[in-house]
């Protein structure tokens, strides 16, 4: 069952149409329109399907986060001692040379681009919103926060993580119920995109952050160099209809501050990601001409590197990106009121 919207930023009705994207996630391979609000420039799936039958679209059994990844790894390894190097943690005395050495190569030559940075809050309580099956949520435990709790809409997920000594609730935001002002911490990694209501989850988020907690929200950029050369053959969009909506750097930021919130700082993944790369590359190779699809490896592998080191916004080059952000003071939000 599919459903007409209004634009969840503005409210508007007018949009032009981008393009149209196949669900990849079924066999049925039904078509999507992707649109963008002519106000505000929200981009969105119109018609979408209804939040009582999305989770189709969803393969339990395959589906990355529902799952949990090998963590002895050397990527992982090396992944786990730069957050904790970032973030202020103590190390757990396990990591070899190797691992150390990369990490501070990977920290000097990826600065600021560390997407998912999280400082240590001793006793701290934290929330992760789509959590999956909670491979942040027993990150975080095993480093000394003393409560962490998730939100996932997955029932096999959630059991899952239940099943690692995780706290996690099955069911909507909403419905979980948290106090006001309890978590100093709360993170949307990679799923703001897909609530059907992104401004209305980001005022509960509001709601029950600290005044001095972090809000850490991670989407993909559909800004990026690599979208408006690629369009609808951007690899990030074969997620549709699972994202319902795509962000830019602008429109993101108003909607943090129109629920409430100051962005502190972005941190763009602005370096190539070679799988999406070469997953969208293929596409274009198969549905366009010849031509097409040597100018478009030249722009991304020539021009692209060019542009970058002459741009004086690189975080708009991010295929991905996370914004820091914190709760306006209340006399804030009471001025901005009265406007």
């Amino acid at each position: 069952m599919l459903e007409t919207i209004s634009c969840n930023l503005c409210g508007g009705s007018d949009t032009e149409l981008l393009f149209g994207v196949s669900d990849s996630s079924t066999s049925q391979k039904q078509k999507f329109n992707i649109v963008r609000c002519r106000s505000c420039d929200l981009v969105y799936v119109n018609p979408r399907p209804t939040q009582g039958v999305i989770s189709r679209y969803y393969p339990q059994d395959s589906y990355y986060s529902y799952r949990f990844q090998d963590q002895n790894t050397l990527k992982r390894r090396i992944r786990n001692h730069v957050l904790e190097e970032e973030g202020g943690y103590s190390h757990s005395g396990k990591d070899d040379i190797l691992v150390i050495a990369m990490g501070k190569i990977i920290k000097h030559l990826l600065k600021n681009q560390v997407l998912m940075s999280i400082p240590y809050v001793p006793g701290g309580k934290a929330l992760d919103i789509g959590c999956g099956c909670g491979e942040l949520l027993l990150w975080l435990k095993n480093h000394g926060w003393s409560e962490v709790c998730g939100v996932e809409m997955s029932r096999s997920a959630a059991d899952l993580a239940n099943r690692h000594g995780l706290n996690v609730f099955c069911g909507t935001l909403e419905q979980a119920r948290y106090p006001d002002r309890f978590f100093d911490l709360i993170s949307l990694n990679q799923v703001l995109e897909h609530m059907h209501d992104p401004m209305q989850t980001l005022k509960e988020v509001h709601r029950m952050l600290k005044p001095d907690g972090l809000l850490l929200v991670g989407v993909p950029n559909f800004g990026s160099f690599e979208n408006a050369v690629l369009g609808r053959h951007q690899s990030i969009l074969t997620e549709v209809p699972r994202h319902l909506y795509h962000f830019t750097l602008r429109t993101l930021t108003r909607m943090l501050d129109e629920s409430g919130f100051s962005v502190r700082r972005t941190a763009g993944k602005t370096f190539f990601i070679p799988s999406v790369n070469l997953k969208s590359l293929k596409l274009v190779f198969e549905n366009e001409t010849r031509a097409k699809f040597l100018w478009s490896v030249f722009r991304i592998y020539g021009e692209r590197p060019l542009r970058y080191l002459f741009s004086p916004e690189k975080e708009a080059f991010g295929q991905l990106f996370t914004f820091y952000a914190h709760k306006r003071p209340a006399g804030a939000l009471a001025a901005m009121g009265k406007q």
